[in-house]
């Protein structure tokens, strides 16, 4: 199978992938997900509701954003690559 087809099938996820900074990453949501539990303590019903309606829609437009974020960027690879075997030495001129 090539990496198209691996990536169709969903047998590579780059976005799942760790990256360099994953141990940060990994530290800040941390403090994130505790900092939450936390606040939760302090607020009523209502307050928690409109809370957790808040955490659902930053994680909405968060995921909307990394998808289109990662289609544009496969885009400008494919055109860089394309451009790089279709580039002759007269069009530099």
């Amino acid at each position: 199978m090539n990496s198209i087809q691996n990536l169709w099938y969903g047998n590579m996820r780059p976005a799942e992938e760790p990256g360099a900074n994953d141990k940060k990453c990994t530290k800040l949501w941390k403090n994130i997900y505790d900092r939450i539990e936390k606040l939760e303590g302090t607020l009523g019903d209502e307050e928690k509701s409109m809370l957790s309606r808040l955490i659902d829609d930053y994680n909405e437009v968060f995921c909307d954003e990394r998808e289109d974020a990662f289609v544009k960027g496969f885009g400008l690879g494919a055109r860089l690559t394309s451009e790089a075997f279709c580039f002759t030495y007269e069009e530099r001129e």
